[in-house]
């Protein structure tokens, strides 16, 4: 099985010193080629091809080209990012069919029409395939077309995302970036030559089937080295945010506080005790409106880690753009994700496989990874794939050099809406 690599088509393998892979979930992938710089020449927004024996593994334009030369040799560095690069150019807007079409400033028709991550991410990107400023009435159009085919959004349940930022104008990738924090979003892309396929999905709840074994020391033994490290200094099981903006509000009657005088406090607050509260301070303007109660399986995890490593707290203060309390839903499930993750000791794993292995999983795929008793006793557990790298030198020799997974969020509570 050979990799191969080509700009706009043509062949450039046999130039090619050393190839590098790094596909990432739901962010814009790169591959990086070194090369002789005098053997031939690149352009930015040239269409770079990365194939695993005949099957497109990445396409995407070329980014950023970086020659260099010293007395003796010229070279040549070739960045080139998947399609979804064009997200950092791009603009959220309200669709076609929107109240006010390709309007960059009032977003809430979008989350009040679509609801789920998915359906509001797809909504958005909808638009800028839509734009008509990219056509002019006379010429026609004036802007080469978005290189995204867009799948049907699919999953969500009954989660919902509520709320839009008051910080607008914002570009899709810092949408995307917002939606992925709530833990309700995964964007697959599918490389084509000219455009990709773009879907978007939630990502599982409960762990997947193994596609493949990565093992150190037992099993196949196809894995050349491995480490691990358990690491208590992410554990918090008291996780409190406080949401902008700060400002003067009513504060609760009190002996010491006469009745109207105004206190200096942040619009909402989001605790392990009450999730999706109504909004501090609502309600009379004195008396919060009682909270909903977090899912259980949420509950009983930080309950038990106060139980077994004792009371840890954390404050964050989100108030960066003064709108955190109006898509306070959005935080919520960013809160109970990072609750959830956050109140147990992390383990991070590292396992090189054999030089020649070449992936057999995928993104979003779940891989098992599992040492041998004499690393401390050994491990083996079920992670889903994030990230990964992969090298391919002169000689095609194949390496992946890099996986990023977790299971943290397996299983993580949803807070709904």
């Amino acid at each position: 099985m050979a990799w191969t690599v080509d700009l706009d088509g043509n062949d450039i393998t046999a130039y090619c010193q050393s190839i590098n892979w790094h596909a990432r979930w739901s962010r814009p992938a790169t591959v990086v080629v070194q090369c002789p710089g005098h053997l031939f020449q690149a352009a930015v927004d040239q269409e770079l091809h990365l194939y695993d024996g005949g099957t497109l593994k990445f396409s995407g334009p070329v980014w950023h080209i970086e020659p260099t030369g010293n007395p003796n040799r010229t070279d040549i560095e070739i960045t080139a990012y998947d399609h979804l690069i064009y997200m950092t150019k791009r603009l959220c807007k309200q669709p076609s069919d929107g109240p006010s079409p390709f309007n960059v400033i009032e977003l809430f028709p979008v989350f009040d029409t679509y609801i789920t991550a998915p359906e509001v991410m797809h909504a958005f990107m909808r638009s800028a395939v839509e734009d008509p400023f990219a056509t002019d009435p006379e010429v026609g159009p004036v802007a080469a077309p978005l290189p995204w085919i867009l799948g049907s959004p699919s999953g969500g349940g009954d989660v919902s995302i509520e709320g839009a930022p008051m910080d607008t104008p914002m570009t899709l990738d810092q949408m995307r970036q917002n939606l992925l924090s709530t833990g309700q979003l995964a964007i697959n892309v599918t490389p084509g030559i000219g455009a990709s396929t773009i879907d978007f999905v939630t990502p599982p709840d409960k762990p997947g089937s193994s596609v493949t074994t990565f093992s150190y020391q037992t099993g196949a033994f196809n894995s050349q080295e491995a480490n691990y490290t358990d690491d208590m200094d992410e554990v918090v099981n008291a996780l409190w945010y406080l949401l902008g903006p700060r400002g003067p509000r009513a504060g609760p009657t009190a002996p010491n506080r006469p009745r109207g005088i105004k206190i200096n406090h942040w619009a909402g607050s989001i605790t392990p005790t009450a999730a999706n509260a109504g909004g501090d301070g609502e309600g009379n303007g004195e008396v919060d409106i009682p909270g909903d109660q977090w899912p259980p399986e949420l509950k009983a995890r930080f309950f038990q880690s106060r139980a077994q490593y004792g009371y840890f707290q954390e404050i964050l203060v989100k108030d960066d753009n003064a709108d955190e309390q109006t898509i306070r839903e959005l935080f919520e499930e960013q809160w109970a994700n990072e609750a959830w993750i956050r109140a147990t000791p992390r383990r991070f794993v590292n396992i090189k496989p054999e030089r020649g292995v070449s992936p057999a999983f995928g993104l979003g795929d779940f891989v098992t990874m599992e040492a041998g008793g004499r690393l401390n006793g050994g491990f083996s557990g079920l992670v889903e794939v994030f990230e990964f790298e992969v090298q391919i030198n002169a000689n095609g020799v194949v390496a992946i050099t890099d996986i990023i997974a977790s299971d943290d969020g397996s299983g993580a509570a949803s807070v709904g809406g």
